[in-house]
């Protein structure tokens, strides 16, 4: 009885080991559905990008593509070496621009971190070195003396990044931020809002890996002079079918049947006239002899 209810048990286990493998290849399946690539070549308005209400007007000749993200974010941690190619291949067609979304004390925080560098001019490395430490090393920036350590790492003294992080000009940099955040109303990260008008986020129909396909397309068409999103519509075609092909035959058999009929009552007319002119030219001809 005991081996018995150990195989059982045993045989329990693997059932429920293999429902369980069951369930998260479903879960994956439907998780590759979900943010799978969309067929290249058609990007539609609605669906793989939306436009702003209010747009901003762009100066310049290049067109702006500005990135919300935060260094709390690791979509927006996997998404960054992918986006620097992605604009190093854009050339001078393009003006890049980070924005950190501070929705919370915490990343309000982190983006004074990215404005100090930016007005540092600390090399991009350390903006690489300063996501990795969060994501890769799990690094708890989360006070003002945390994130001297970092700056001090990169050679950076206490005095000027004091000096740096509570400056004006960072100060203006974060309210200049929020302010742009609530008007394009963007409330998560990664979103990037191109040439002030366009916003591309991650979606049903646009996994993230696909963001930079579409925002692709929205550079190539406004240089193109095109209207995103917009496909031709081809004029549709006439079809001949079986029905209209029988009409038609129906109508011209008809019109034959018609005008036959018509020729066949002129002869039939003509006959008549003739006989009665005949008739009467003979009741004539008598009388004139009599």
């Amino acid at each position: 009885m005991a081996r018995r209810r150990s195989r059982s048990l045993k045989l329990q286990k693997l059932m429920l080991g293999l429902l369980g493998l069951l369930v998260l290849a479903s879960l994956a399946y439907l998780s590759y559905l979900t943010f799978k690539d969309q067929p290249l070549g058609e990007y539609i308005e609605g669906e793989h990008f939306e436009l702003v209400e209010k747009p901003r007007r762009i100066r310049g000749d290049q067109i702006e593509v500005m990135e919300f993200f935060s260094y709390a974010c690791v979509h927006c941690y996997n998404l960054d070496p992918d986006l620097l190619d992605w604009v190093e291949g854009q050339g001078d067609r393009v003006k890049f621009v980070r924005m950190p979304l501070a929705s919370s004390g915490a990343w309000m925080l982190l983006g004074r971190t990215w404005f100090t560098m930016e007005a540092l001019n600390l090399p991009e490395r350390h903006h690489l070195r300063f996501f990795r430490d969060i994501h890769e090393g799990f690094k708890q920036y989360d006070s003002v003396s945390s994130i001297q350590t970092f700056f001090e790492e990169a050679g950076v003294s206490p005095d000027d990044f004091t000096a740096t992080f509570n400056s004006r000009e960072v100060n203006n940099k974060m309210a200049r931020a929020d302010q742009m955040a609530r008007r394009l109303k963007v409330a998560a990260v990664p979103t990037l809002v191109v040439q002030g008008k366009y916003i591309v986020r991650t979606t049903d129909s646009v996994g993230l890996s696909r963001m930079l396909d579409v925002a692709s397309h929205i550079v190539d068409s406004l240089v193109a002079g095109e209207e995103p999103g917009k496909v031709e519509e081809k004029p549709a075609e006439t079809e001949t079918t079986d029905e209209s092909m029988a009409d038609d035959g129906a109508e011209a058999t008809m019109d034959a049947m018609t005008g036959d009929d018509a020729e066949a009552n002129m002869d039939a007319m003509t006959d008549d006239d003739a006989k009665a002119t005949m008739d009467a030219m003979t009741d004539d001809n008598a009388k004139a002899t009599m």
